[in-house]
């Protein structure tokens, strides 16, 4: 257990967001429809339809009902982005532990002149092309900027030199977690 140590700002450039943290990901999701199927007992099937915030592209060419349709591309992608050099303590965590942290603050302060550059607004925590957010029409695009904001983490792995890796069992059961406040082996296990 010990505190998070993290000093290199991770910058977006497209969005202009830079935050003092481990990770932060950018989420992007397409205000799209869904379609799902039920088949009765007599074998028929009904499709029904559904709008919904999805990261994904849901293909809408192969819908039963072709009114259906959906945006083909993103116009953004989702991105991770994490620092080189985290540590707990005097430790360095590993990148693959890095990439694990959780990302449960979220980010608010956008910059106004890259709104107004992207021709996008703000409404709660995301960035949007919605023009209104509560009642969004198919294609609209929100993204939020969520980050790692922990001061205290738990490691359970092997210490090896100033990092640690993982711990093989004698069940060659493969233990290496991070977790967020602080923890006892038992909790984490």
């Amino acid at each position: 257990n010990g505190k998070l140590i993290n000093e290199q700002e991770l910058v977006d450039e497209t969005f202009n967001v830079r935050l003092t943290t481990p990770k932060m990901q950018r989420i992007v999701e397409i205000y799209q429809w869904d379609e799902s199927s039920t088949t009765d007992d007599d074998g028929k099937t009904t499709y029904s339809y559904r709008k919904k915030w999805s990261s994904d592209i849901i293909d809408s060419s192969d819908f039963h009902q072709k009114n259906h349709e959906n945006p083909k591309t993103k116009q953004y992608e989702d991105e991770t982005y994490t620092s080189t050099e985290v540590k707990v303590g005097a430790f360095n965590l590993s990148s693959d532990q890095i990439s694990t942290l959780s990302t449960k603050g979220t980010f608010t302060n956008y910059d106004p002149e890259m709104l107004s550059k992207l021709n996008l607004t703000v409404s709660s925590s995301y960035l949007t092309t919605s023009k209104d957010l509560d009642n969004p029409q198919i294609g609209d695009i929100r993204i939020s900027f969520v980050y790692n904001n922990s001061n205290d983490i738990s490691v359970l792995a092997v210490q090896q030199g100033s990092t640690f890796v993982t711990y093989i069992s004698s069940y060659d059961k493969k233990i290496n977690r991070v977790m967020d406040g602080t923890h006892s082996s038992k909790e984490i296990i």
